[in-house]
């Protein structure tokens, strides 16, 4: 029988097998839904705010704003919120709504409406650990359908405004 020589791979080949094995081992599995993509574009769109040059959210899809409502609920309680199936596509089409309806296509200020609420929330959620208290969570539906949450995000701003 002949043997089989194996060929020594050449370091561009190396490199390029080595990138494959770390993009597997080290990413989020991937989500039929594709939210775990969007919530890495949507890290991303974060870290690189402030840069200059054109906005990072000015390609950003009522998507990415549940993507951004996924990241900032583990950042505050410590814990994803549970987005799977038919609750993560009504999720979606009710941002896109959120987007057109309240924010006229502007995601940078739905960006700044869901920063507002969950720094207010993160506050709440510090006072409640401290003092040993059990709250309700903020879920997508209060912050997206709730006509009064976007109210007191405008009544904010003029405020601040204003004083």
């Amino acid at each position: 029988m002949p043997r089989v020589r194996r060929r020594k791979p050449k370091p561009e080949e190396r490199n390029e097998a080595a990138d494959a094995m770390a993009a597997l081992v080290s990413g989020p599995k991937r989500s039929s839904t594709g939210l775990a993509k969007q919530v890495r574009e949507v890290k991303l769109m974060m870290e690189n705010e402030g840069q200059p040059g054109a906005s990072v959210w000015a390609k950003a899809k009522a998507s990415h704003l549940i993507a951004l409502y996924y990241i900032l609920h583990e950042m505050v309680y410590g814990v994803p919120p549970d987005l799977k199936g038919d609750e993560l596509k009504q999720s979606k089409l009710a941002s896109g709504q959120f987007l057109k309806s309240k924010c006229k296509g502007d995601f940078e200020m739905a960006v700044g409406y869901m920063r507002w609420i969950w720094k207010r929330e993160r506050s709440r959620e510090v006072w409640r650990r401290d003092n040993h208290i059990d709250g309700k969570v903020l879920g997508w539906r209060l912050i997206i359908r709730h006509p009064a949450m976007f109210t007191e995000y405008k009544v904010s701003i003029e405020r601040r405004k204003h004083g």
